[in-house]
């Protein structure tokens, strides 16, 4: 069984300009809702293409860290929500 206090998260927000993504902020275990948020806000600014989540769990016991896309969303090339099929997209292009 792992101990939780041995598991720390983060959540790193991550912005598309068109040509490659940029962390923009970081925000600690307790602050998932607060990185959704800011995501959204990110992603409402025009030439911003696509935000996404990613969330890294540490394990300070193995000594080791994973990450795994929480959020990810890309407008088309209208500039309009790219929706389903754009977040599907971007999943498999970041696998």
């Amino acid at each position: 069984m792992v101990d939780a206090d041995m598991l720390q998260f983060s959540f790193d927000v991550f912005s598309f300009d068109g040509r490659e993504w940029s962390l923009d902020s970081s925000f600690s275990m307790t602050q998932r809702e607060e990185a959704l948020k800011f995501a959204q806000r990110v992603y409402a600014r025009p030439h911003i293409k696509g935000v996404r989540i990613i969330q890294e769990t540490f394990d300070r016991e193995l000594g080791g860290s994973a990450r795994k896309s929480l959020f990810v969303r890309i407008k088309g090339e209208d500039g309009r929500d790219g929706g389903a099929l754009a977040e599907l997209e971007a999943r498999l292009a970041s696998a």
